[in-house]
């Protein structure tokens, strides 16, 4: 009976960490350029850990998103490039509650303006 037991606990103990292990952030933005969309991406990744997503070869964006209770620290290293040549524009950061939309704005270096708005949630790993 105990070692049934034992290896009931033990079951259950695995089911609970692969249920954790597919709960992350979905972080949906929209990316705009001296006022035109460049598109709106999205990206999901588990809490602290680093993603990167590409825009028509002129922005890249590495995202690292981490829960903390009911909000979202989203940090990212933001890149442009321009003529093949790649210059960082900003290391910003957004803390937002999860569910409450976000959004930063900079002039980069090449003078263009940016915007980065962001809605950051919780949910289970996307089916691939």
């Amino acid at each position: 009976m105990i070692r049934k037991l034992t290896l009931l606990a033990l079951l259950l103990s695995f089911i609970h960490v692969a249920a954790a292990s597919d709960k992350g952030l979905m972080v949906a933005m929209e990316v705009v350029k001296d006022g035109q969309s460049l598109g709106k991406p999205s990206i999901w990744q588990q809490s602290g850990t680093t993603g990167e997503i590409s825009m028509q070869n002129e922005f890249r964006l590495k995202i690292t998103p981490t829960a903390k209770d009911d909000s979202a620290d989203v940090k990212f290293e933001i890149f442009t490039s321009q003529d093949g040549v790649e210059s960082t524009a900003g290391s910003p950061r957004i803390v937002t509650k999860i569910g409450q939309p976000a959004s930063i704005a900079w002039n980069a270096s090449n003078g263009k303006s940016y915007k980065l708005s962001i809605l950051v949630s919780q949910t289970q790993q996307p089916a691939r």
